[in-house]
């Protein structure tokens, strides 16, 4: 993923595209998503699809501070079943987060 992304759909937009229960929470537009922020996610539960709010960015379950996600934003298809912070989540726990753009700041 690159490092940043415009995320500007409301929830009940992305709920309806996905065939989800939509989000509580609104976040509003963003057109400068960075790590950290909050962001959607559409995710497979128990109850079926939902839309729910997320922090960008992997924490492991080793970190001790949630600043480490603002670094976790990145995996190489051909390692991410291997390294040690994306192996067990790549395995068990994905999920789809939807953008209206992505871009890198040069």
């Amino acid at each position: 993923m690159c490092g940043r992304f415009v995320s500007s759909s409301s929830p009940e937009r992305i709920a309806a595209y996905f065939g989800a229960e939509a989000a509580v929470e609104t976040l509003g537009q963003n057109f400068n998503v960075a790590p950290t922020n909050d962001v959607y996610g559409v995710v497979d539960t128990a109850d079926g699809r939902e839309v729910q709010a997320f922090m960008w960015g992997l924490l492991p379950v080793w970190a001790k501070e949630r600043k480490l996600g603002q670094k976790m934003i990145n995996a190489r298809s051909e390692t991410i079943a291997e390294k040690p912070a994306f192996k067990g989540v790549f395995k068990k726990h994905r999920c789809i987060i939807p953008m209206d753009g992505f871009y890198e700041w040069a």
